[in-house]
């Protein structure tokens, strides 16, 4: 995890009495980008891969495959759950 402080832009680090020129504001930008490969990888796939761009299922499957719980659990175990209201409503009556 990065710290806060690694991410203070240069008219952060100025207390705002000067702004970054335009080198430095590249620089803090590819920083940044650098730093969102996943979000990156995905907004490609998302503009080149229209099947892709059209199936709900496989964009979230794209960001299970990048999350902690794709290595730790078993494949195809989302760590999202959807209720289903009337069946939670009946849950709650029989306890």
């Amino acid at each position: 995890m990065s710290h806060a402080a690694d991410w203070t832009t240069p008219a952060e680090t100025a207390h705002f009495r000067t702004t970054p020129d335009y080198a430095q504001t590249r620089a803090y930008l590819q920083r940044l980008a650098a730093a969102a490969p996943i979000k990156i990888e995905f907004e490609a796939k998302l503009k080149n891969d229209s099947a892709f761009a059209a199936d709900p299922a496989a964009r979230l499957e794209s960001f299970y495959r990048h999350s902690p719980w794709y290595a730790t659990q078993r494949v195809g175990v989302y760590p999202v759950a959807r209720l289903d209201s009337a069946a939670l409503a009946a849950a709650r009556k029989a306890q």
